[in-house]
């Protein structure tokens, strides 16, 4: 696990305790809601790498301004570190040389990594379907602008074999490398699913899930040659935790 990877967690804590220390117990129902979210991310883009991305661990803090019991404004930005890895065998020909006998392939592999970190602040209206159920489901479209952090990519190489004698799993110091991309910040778009449930006495509690979808194409600078390359991420994130009324 990266150091960004175990911020992720970090940073959900502290916005939980700041919620938890700044939310008024037993407070009158106000206009506004502040929901944080742990999220599951999930994006079949490929960064330079043939796999498409899997799911990865995010976070997401959003806060709506309720203008009629149907009809809410809301502000969000969530943070996701994007992470996808790749390993190929590298099989050379079988060769026999003197009184050796090949027998088998290299077990020489190269494994290449591929990570950002894309922040998205969005804006949108959420319609509250059931304002009156004890479930609150609400549905609305969002745009925003995403900060997407530069794309590194490591390819590393271990292993070691010749006809004859093979020796895997053994890493080839100097051969390993690291190159950094810059990536372009991009416009966002998409919609976002939601339900809040109400515990406790007070009702100033709730329990929150989200479902949402972006639809983000960054531009990376290809070697630092000005040509960019167009990577569809499309985020589709599913979330849970906690939220407050005041």
């Amino acid at each position: 696990m990266t150091p960004a990877q175990r911020s992720g967690p970090c940073i959900l804590g502290a916005i939980l305790i700041v919620v938890f220390t700044l939310a008024p117990a037993g407070a009158a129902e106000g206009p506004w809601t502040l929901r944080v979210q742990a999220r599951a991310v999930d994006s079949s883009a490929a960064l330079f790498v043939d796999d498409d991305l899997g799911v990865s661990e995010g976070v997401d803090l959003q806060i709506e301004y309720r203008a009629s019991d149907r009809l809410g404004i809301a502000l969000g930005v969530s943070s996701t570190q994007l992470e996808q890895s790749d390993e190929t065998s590298l099989a050379f020909p079988q060769l026999p040389i003197g009184p050796f006998v090949p027998i088998g392939p290299s077990p020489l592999s190269a494994r290449v990594t591929a990570e950002t970190r894309i922040t998205p602040l969005t804006l949108g209206a959420l319609v509250h379907l059931t304002p009156d159920r004890r479930a609150d489901v609400w549905i609305g479209p969002v745009i925003g602008w995403a900060q997407v952090d530069d794309l590194e990519i490591r390819t590393e190489l271990s292993g070691f074999g010749f006809p004859g004698v093979v020796l895997p799993g053994i890493e080839i110091p100097g051969f390993d490398t690291s190159v950094s991309l810059e990536a372009d910040d991009a416009f966002v778009y998409g919609a976002r699913l939601g339900v809040d449930v109400p515990f406790g006495r007070s009702g100033t509690w709730l329990l929150t899930a989200s479902l949402e979808y972006l639809a983000l194409e960054i531009d990376v600078d290809v070697a630092g040659a000005g040509t960019g390359a167009g990577i569809d991420l499309d985020p589709l994130a599913l979330g849970a935790g906690v939220a407050v009324r005041f």
